[in-house]
């Protein structure tokens, strides 16, 4: 496992065939070429600017053994939740779009991977429930997304995007709303065999 922060929970078991490192994924992976069968990379839409997204594919690609797979899921903003929330969206994607990252690129991740010639390449979209309507699963989303839209509100305040009230505000009704509506957070999962 790779990751900026290092993981530190040592309670948990760990399999002998595990090691988590620390590591930044735009200044290439610490890896040999053609190492590993298969290789998943999850949730970075965030991180990854989105003039930079092959170059990850590509770099995903170079430590994937031929006839080894890739696989990649990504989440997109959440959809049917109400106007509070559809805001919300809304701030949290210019921010993001100031910083050269793209919050709505998600469902193209899949394409990309056609793009670096990967073969048998397949491309699912899955939505998760948000909210009561969904049950546990729904609630446990519902927690999920409030918890990152919560987390990015210094962002949106920092470039005067809205006031801290106002993203208080919106917050607060989107999870009013949350409970009137039949929301979902859509994922997408793309995957794809390197070439022998």
């Amino acid at each position: 496992g790779l990751d900026l922060v290092p993981q530190l929970n040592s309670e948990l078991e760990i399999p002998p065939n595990l090691t988590f490192m620390q590591g930044n994924l735009l200044e290439g992976l610490p890896f040999e070429k053609d190492v590993f069968d298969f290789v998943h990379m999850r949730l970075l839409l965030f991180a990854i600017p989105r003039d930079r997204w092959i170059m990850v594919l590509h770099e995903l690609l170079r430590i994937t053994r031929p006839g080894g797979w890739i696989e990649t899921i990504e989440t997109g903003p959440q959809r049917h939740c109400g106007p509070a929330m559809d805001q919300l969206v809304h701030w949290i994607t210019l921010a993001s779009n100031r910083r050269g990252v793209d919050p709505l690129f998600g469902p193209q991740v899949g394409e990309l991977l056609r793009d670096i010639r990967l073969e048998q390449v397949g491309i699912k979209h899955i939505a998760l429930p948000i909210g009561k309507c969904g049950g546990r699963l729904g609630m446990m989303v519902q927690t999920d997304v409030m918890g990152v839209v919560t987390s990015v509100k210094q962002l949106v305040v920092a470039q005067g995007i809205a006031t801290a009230a106002q993203y208080d505000r919106a917050v607060a009704t989107s999870q009013v709303e949350a409970e009137q509506n039949q929301g979902e957070l859509p994922f997408y999962l793309a995957y794809g065999q390197r070439p022998f």
